[in-house]
């Protein structure tokens, strides 16, 4: 071959000798050929190298092969393996690519150059103690680029053993996993945000498939409100949880689903127990395994739905109940005068003769009528929360004991009454006379929906109203009650007739059977005794009334509803009246002057200040309407007491608003005479006032200090002033709940409850009360705040004996023993 020729010819031109290889195809083997020149011409020599040349063939492939692979090749010595680690020996290019360490970089140095802060201590002691045992190891581990960036590799490191079986290397393959790890982090996110936002959602989540309507997915939160495992609800339908009637429209809204979320309305479901429960319903559509499906998020807005409910009768009964008081007040003044002349011409009409039988008659009709409607009026003021109430510490089962018997001459022989009175109930807070009118009323509406006979049952017990039903009922406080219950066995009322029971009015009573305010009155005086009543009815089984009211601390007082009868209604003492409505005043005071009383009239309460300082005399007693512009009479009252300490005050009305009541409830101490009255009742409620011994005025002190306290109560006693004392807050409106208090003196600087907070809820339960605040700290800062907060005279300590004589004086007048 031309290439051989060319080199032999070279040898014995140089005359020197010559090395090459060459592949002689036919036998497809490898040669080693020397050509040297010699005397007797070239000599050549051969030697078969295909082994070799195959061997380093492989090598070079090899070699090749683990430069380019997108692997990382990282050869190193096998020892040490402690202190700086061994040393590389070999990286390829995808490791100089992937770390950015040239091959100079890395060989000689140890693989730790590639470690980092993140770099797990545990997986390198694990990594070593394999190595150590001379076995390959697999690992993902965290390293670092030569500019600080980590990565995540794969790594198989194998010890390498040599002929005689010494161990004298490491190869490691190292795969870049970066992006898998990310991958694998967003997935166990995307698992994490599943598992938060549908399977730990606190709402109930399902999923359903748009055309078999098959639950395919549920939430742990809807197996707990509907009840059904998990697995009992992959078993079932949509349709499975809806009424019957329902599962038409349904189908559907199913059938006109629009893309997109969409607001489905409330929706009926049922549970596995059988209960109805609305639920705002909410769906989206998603694909899931696959499916055509849709998410639905169903909201239970039952209670809310009863709750809005509550609220819209709350806010009906409260709007008539406004419009009911104002209309009273102005009727109470026109029946006060329309009564009382009926009355009095009845009292004044000839002896009856044929003339005299007819004007009797005519005049009895006429009063009857006027009573009638004054009825009306106090039911409506009864209905609204705004009668007086005069509330005493009684036993609920003393109270019934005394109404037996009049119960029993009310209710037909056919209706039997079963007594369920239950033991240490407790004391309530009540009018008793009020109390007596909710009974009454609630067992007449029992006899009234039993016309065939049945069972009438009166019990008492004591119940706690814990913060679950206070939740369904928010006007109700957590706490216990005592408890009256009145069932009958009657007719019973559907649910719309029930929601409306106690709306004034309103009655399934035919007509002329009743005017609709016998429960309505009943409502109004729980309510405004601080109670709550329920309602429970089924038609045709019975109805069931439950009435609650707050128990309150201490023993129940003894019940005497019984007042002094006065026969004798002449009297010579001077009155103040003040009624801004023309026709009653001047129907009182002609009662009045008939009576023999010195009569002193006023249209409003300026003009009564300007008359009560012209008059020189002795005015005896103040009678005033308590609502009337420009100057109510509880305010009116205060100044002419200020300035005449020896009167008496008479109240009457017939809307008292808040000026002589709290919450309805009337202010310990006060005379109140209702409107419309007769000229018998004004007259014999005029002598019990003018009897009534007048008290000593009382001053509550509030002091933690004990010489502070002694010292104020010794010198307002001597003055003439009936003093409690007490050392917190608590223990003062205890006091102030129990009887009436004039003054409350109260220290600012105390343990536990300050007198600045006391201030507070003292003008908030009794806003009329005069407040005196004493204080030396801060230097009369704190009794400025006393005074922005409701306090009316302020004393800085030490006190001086006289100021404090003269500062309550002037706040309360003298005390009349």
């Amino acid at each position: 071959a031309l290439p051989i020729y060319q080199e032999f010819r070279r040898a014995l031109e140089l005359e020197q000798p010559v090395n090459f290889e060459e592949y002689f195809a036919p036998r497809e083997k490898w040669f080693e050929l020397r050509a040297f020149p010699s005397r007797q011409g070239l000599g050549i020599y051969f030697s078969d190298i295909t082994e070799r040349k195959r061997a380093t063939e492989q090598v070079r492939l090899l070699g090749t092969s683990i430069s380019r692979l997108n692997d990382m090749v990282v050869i190193t010595e096998a020892e040490p393996l402690s202190g700086s680690g061994p040393k590389i020996v070999f990286v390829n290019e995808a490791f100089v690519r992937q770390t950015g360490f040239s091959q100079e970089d890395a060989l000689g140095k140890t693989p730790r150059m590639l470690q980092g802060p993140e770099t797990s201590r545990l997986e390198l002691d694990r990594i070593r103690g394999a190595l150590e045992r001379r076995e390959p190891v697999r690992t993902e581990l965290l390293n670092y680029t030569k500019s600080g960036q980590p990565f995540w590799l794969e790594m198989e490191i194998v010890p390498v053993a040599d002929e005689a079986g010494v161990y004298r290397h490491f190869v490691a393959i190292q795969r870049d996993i970066t992006e898998r790890r990310r991958a694998d982090k967003d997935l166990k996110d995307t698992a994490d945000r599943y598992q938060l936002l549908f399977e730990d959602n606190p709402l109930p989540m399902w999923v359903f498939d748009v055309e078999t309507f098959n639950f395919l997915a549920v939430n742990v939160a809807a197996t707990l409100k509907y009840g059904y495992s998990r697995e009992e609800f992959l078993g079932m339908n949509i349709r499975d949880i809806r009424p019957v009637d329902q599962i038409a429209a349904l189908e559907e809204a199913l059938e006109n689903v629009t893309k997109g979320p969409r607001s489905n309305g409330a929706w009926q479901h049922l549970t596995k127990d059988g209960r109805t429960i609305i639920a705002e319903v909410h769906t989206q559509p998603i694909e899931f395994a696959g499916r055509s499906a849709r998410l639905v998020l169903p909201i239970d807005i039952t209670d809310r739905l009863k709750l809005e409910e509550q609220l819209l009768q709350a806010q009906k009964m409260e709007t008539i109940g406004r419009l009911a008081g104002g209309v009273a007040h102005d009727f109470n003044n026109l029946l006060t005068v329309i009564n009382g002349y009926a009355q009095m011409l009845l009292n004044r009409a000839p002896e009856p003769g044929l003339e005299g039988e007819s004007r009797h008659r005519i005049l009895k009709h006429i009063l009857r009528s006027g009573e009638r409607a004054a009825q009306l009026t106090a039911q409506l003021l009864a209905f609204s929360r705004q009668q007086v109430l005069q509330p005493k510490r009684v036993a609920i089962n003393e109270v019934l004991e005394g109404m037996k018997t009049m119960l029993l001459r009310l209710i037909r022989e056919d209706v039997e009454i079963s007594w369920v009175l239950g033991e240490e109930i407790g004391a309530v807070n009540l009018d008793p006379l009020q109390f007596e009118q909710v009974v009454l009323n609630l067992a007449l509406n029992a006899r009234d929906a039993m016309p065939n006979g049945g069972y009438l049952t009166i019990e008492t017990g004591r119940a706690q109203l814990d913060d679950a039903y206070c939740h369904l009922h928010p006007e109700v406080t957590p706490g216990q009650y005592a408890m009256i219950g009145v069932s009958d066995t009657g007719h019973g009322m559907e649910p719309h007739i029930v929601k409306r029971v106690f709306e004034p009015f309103f009655t399934t009573k035919g007509k002329g059977f009743g005017t609709g305010l016998g429960l309505s009155t009943v409502y109004g005086i729980v309510k405004q005794s601080g109670g709550h009543i329920s309602v429970y009815s089924e038609v045709g089984v019975g109805t069931r009334f439950k009435v609650y009211f707050p128990v309150v601390e201490g023993a129940a007082m003894h019940i005497d509803v019984e007042e002094s009868v006065v026969d004798d209604l002449s009297g010579s003492e001077t009155i103040l009246l003040v009624e801004d409505d023309t026709g009653v005043r001047e129907y009182a005071a002609g009662i009045l002057r008939d009576l023999g009383y010195q009569v002193v009239e006023a249209a409003s309460g300026p003009n009564a200040i300007i008359e009560s300082e012209k008059h020189s005399g002795t005015i005896d007693l103040l009678l005033t309407d308590v609502v009337m512009p420009k100057l109510n009479g509880r305010d009116l009252a205060e100044f002419i007491c200020g300035r005449r300490p020896e009167i008496k005050v008479l109240f009457m009305s017939g809307y008292t608003e808040n000026a002589i009541v709290h919450h309805g409830v009337l202010d310990q101490g006060l005379h109140f005479l209702p409107k419309p009255f007769s000229p018998a009742e004004l007259g014999r409620k005029i002598k019990l006032v003018l009897a009534t011994p007048r008290r000593p005025k009382r001053v509550l002190i509030l002091d933690d200090e004990a010489g502070v306290r002694d010292f104020i109560q010794d010198t307002l006693g001597a003055a003439g002033y009936e003093t409690l004392h007490c050392e917190t807050g608590s223990e003062a409106l205890r006091h102030l709940k129990l009887g009436p208090v004039d003054l409350l003196i109260t220290d600012l600087i105390m343990p536990g409850q300050e007198g600045i907070e006391t201030i507070t809820l003292v003008r908030k339960e009794f806003p009329h009360l005069k407040i005196l605040a004493i204080s030396g700290y801060a230097a009369g800062d704190y009794l400025k705040l006393a005074r922005a907060l409701g306090a009316n005279h302020t004393l800085p300590k030490p006190i001086d004996v006289k100021v404090l004589r003269d500062g309550v004086k002037a706040m309360i007048g003298e005390s009349v023993s």
